[in-house]
């Protein structure tokens, strides 16, 4: 389980922190319209909440927070290593993750999920796990 208080911080913005889950099952009970993924262990900067407020009551298309601007990977790691499916997170309308999870999707399938998805960049900026792992 998490132990860097992501799950209290999941509960305060009226959110679910799961550690054992199924896409397909996940999606299918979200209470709001719009779904939020995260990678376990990034950390979206301030004003995050306030921003995809107002990026979802105006836009319907996918989004992902901005790279942190104090927590750039080097360009030779830029160069050499793909990014994660959700180092910078994703927001998409729940029903469009339905659509796309129709097809049974299950625990193996993320990555053939997060593929495709053409997303916008919100203006929040978000830490990527793998920059805090390296700074402890």
């Amino acid at each position: 389980g998490s132990t860097d208080g992501s799950s209290r911080v999941a509960e305060a913005a009226g959110c679910r922190f799961e550690t054992d889950w199924d896409m397909g099952q996940i999606i299918a009970s979200a209470r709001g319209e719009w779904i939020l993924l995260m990678e376990p262990g990034g950390r979206p900067q301030s004003g995050w909440i306030e921003d995809i407020m107002e990026y979802t009551a105006l836009n319907t298309r996918p989004a992902r927070f901005a790279p942190s601007r104090h927590y750039r990977p080097s360009l030779l790691s830029r160069l050499t290593h793909r990014s994660r499916p959700l180092e910078y997170g994703l927001l998409l309308r729940k029903a469009d993750a339905v659509a796309q999870s129709s097809g049974g999707l299950g625990r193996i399938g993320l990555d053939i999920f997060l593929k495709g998805q053409k997303a916008r960049r919100l203006s929040a900026e978000l830490i990527p796990a793998w920059a805090l792992r390296k700074s402890s």
